[in-house]
């Protein structure tokens, strides 16, 4: 079976139990909600029911007792009691019924476009009888999108998996995939998502909620670029464009996400090429997106910004499907490319009015964009030397990734994945930076804790957490002993896959502990060997990471003594970059 690499970001919410009695009474039935058109108390047809209902906005359920033909609404959350049924009609006039085992749904929406729907526990029948641009069922991290058809999805998560059964017509599964490929340094890892068709007559199909149980595990790039190679080959031979284009992103994504974006540029411009039809705008704005992260993963983060911006405009003429947040994806992207070239009043600006616009189309705080969006925010107020911002920003993003992967919490309380990692690496610079130490020593520590039991191999998440042990060192006078820690993070990061920024800001921060550490000649040293390293990135040095390492070499080169020449050149560098990058700000808020 075909796997073909695809877009889809899904989630699903979750509610404690209360009891509280209240009853809705019936209304008419109007756009964006659904009626009550079927009840049944062990098979017999009845006229009420008490149900468990969550409101739009809330989190708390409440004991309703819904009639007959009674009105619900956009956001609302239902969980059917064992033994009973209930059918909903949409203003379309779609059917949803809950079937065995009786769970949990959330109508997320429903227009004249499409409709939307999260399966939260159990089994849920679904009888698409109108054509609509689109109908999607999510549970948790796999989805189904169809456009008529009649199938039912259930959500097992004891079992771990998603089930899904076609009775007429056919549906689209998206679902979670990691590739993973041996490479030079270590095993390179990638969480990508795959788009399968299931027809009816075929059985019933699982699929798992993780992308750790859809491995594709190659022994080098080179395995994994023939495989896609001769998958692509095959589409040519067919004369079959969705499939090259398919095959074209997956080609690109295994080059971009795995290390080599370079690679991954040919393949989405040929994949671009094919799709500049005027019916293929979503393709097209999908394309330049992935054209965007390439060059970010590059380091051209001038030319990501152009291809994030053309893919926004593109999007936003687009009727995207509900549960795509393309826009406010692309606007994380755009946030995130500002903060990298170092322009963080903009990375602010930016992240700001997007993190808005989600808010205002998605109710909740559990949209993996958000975790985003606090993540640039918070980085770029740390930037900006605000650092109580950056703190509440990134204990924001700690709190929603937390939640977002909770199933990964184990009995000591931590949350094994790598974005939890890589959220308290994070919030443990910020507190450093408030001399809050002890907090910061706890979340690196914990930081570390996850990356060892997650990364068996070196893994710039090690090398995080050691530097920031290296931060606490330095700011509690023991200089010294911070310099261990920042050489031992330089270790790790030497053993891993090379990261450029990381290597060069590692010995950025160990010339800013040899300095501390009253070993100026030794302090130089390291900051000429990050300013060659981060200029393989940063050409121009126009980044404020380049301001403060010629201001640190300028201090270096004082307390050295005897090279008041080259102090003076390096603060007067610094200045010039500094006015730089004060104009690249500006030019971006205009």
């Amino acid at each position: 079976m075909d796997q073909m690499l695809a877009i889809a970001t899904r989630r699903a919410l979750g509610a404690a139990a209360v009891t509280m009695a209240m009853a809705w009474t019936p209304c008419v039935m109007a756009a964006g909600q659904w009626a009550v058109s079927r009840i049944e108390t062990h098979g017999t047809p009845d006229d009420k029911l008490l149900l468990e209902i969550t409101e739009p906005g809330s989190t708390t359920p409440n004991k309703v007792q819904v009639q007959l033909r009674a009105k619900l609404t956009e956001g609302t959350t239902i969980r059917i009691p064992d033994g009973s049924m209930v059918e909903l009609e949409s203003a379309n006039g779609e059917k949803i019924r809950s079937g065995t085992p009786a769970g949990k749904l959330l109508l997320r929406s429903t227009s004249a476009r499409g409709e939307a729907y999260s399966v939260l526990g159990g089994r849920w029948v679904f009888n698409v009888l109108k054509r609509l641009d689109f109908f999607n069922v999510t549970t948790q991290t796999v989805s189904a999108q169809t456009r008529g058809t009649s199938f039912s999805a259930e959500l097992d998560e004891a079992a771990g998996v998603a089930r899904y059964r076609v009775d007429e017509g056919r549906i689209q599964i998206l679902h979670p995939l990691l590739a993973r490929i041996a490479a030079p340094g270590g095993v390179r890892e990638a969480r990508l998502q795959a788009s399968e068709t299931l027809a009816a007559g075929a059985p019933q199909k699982s699929f798992a909620l993780t992308p750790e149980s859809y491995l594709l595990e190659f022994g080098s790039y080179a395995d994994a670029q023939a495989q896609f190679e001769a998958r692509l080959h095959a589409a040519e031979q067919a004369n079959d464009a969705d499939a090259k284009v398919n095959m074209l992103i997956a080609l690109g994504d295994i080059h971009s996400v795995l290390g080599a974006p370079e690679q991954a540029l040919p393949a989405y411009s040929s994949a671009y090429d094919i799709v500049r039809g005027p019916a293929d705008g979503y393709w097209q704005a999908v394309l330049l997106g992935r054209l965007g992260n390439a060059h970010y993963r590059i380091g051209n983060f001038a030319e990501a910004i152009h291809y994030y911006q053309d893919s926004m405009r593109l999007h936003e003429q687009q009727p995207a499907s509900e549960g795509e947040f393309t826009v406010e994806e692309q606007g994380a992207n755009l946030a995130a490319a500002y903060l990298a070239r170092g322009t963080y009043r903009c990375a602010a600006q930016v992240g700001e009015q997007f993190l808005g616009e989600l808010q205002a189309r998605y109710g909740g705080a559990n949209h993996p964009a958000y975790v985003g969006f606090h993540g640039v925010i918070g980085s770029a107020a740390y930037g900006l030397g605000d650092f109580p911002r950056a703190a509440k920003e990134h204990e924001q993003a700690l709190t929603i990734v937390r939640r977002l992967r909770s199933r990964f919490r184990k009995a000591d309380g931590l949350t094994y994945h790598e974005e939890v990692a890589e959220a308290l690496n994070a919030l443990g610079w910020d507190h450093s930076a408030l001399r809050r130490f002890d907090a910061a020593q706890s979340e690196h520590r914990d930081a570390l804790t996850i990356a060892d039991a997650l990364f068996a191999q070196p893994h710039v998440f090690k090398a995080d957490a050691h530097h920031g042990f290296g931060v606490v060192l330095k700011g509690r006078g023991r200089a010294v002993a911070a310099v261990a820690e920042h050489r031992q993070a330089l270790e790790i990061l030497a053993a891993a896959p090379r990261d450029v920024i990381r290597l060069g800001l590692g010995r950025l921060y160990l010339g800013e502990a040899l300095l501390a550490a009253r070993r100026p000649n030794d302090a130089v040293e390291a900051l000429e060997q990050a300013r060659t390293i981060l200029q393989e990135k940063i050409p121009d040095q126009v980044h404020p990471d380049f301001v403060t390492l010629h201001k640190d070499l300028a201090a270096a080169y004082r307390a050295w003594g005897a090279h008041a020449t080259q102090a003076t050149t390096a603060a007067a560098t610094a200045r010039d970059l500094d006015a730089q990058v004060q104009a690249r700000e500006a030019a971006c808020l205009k």
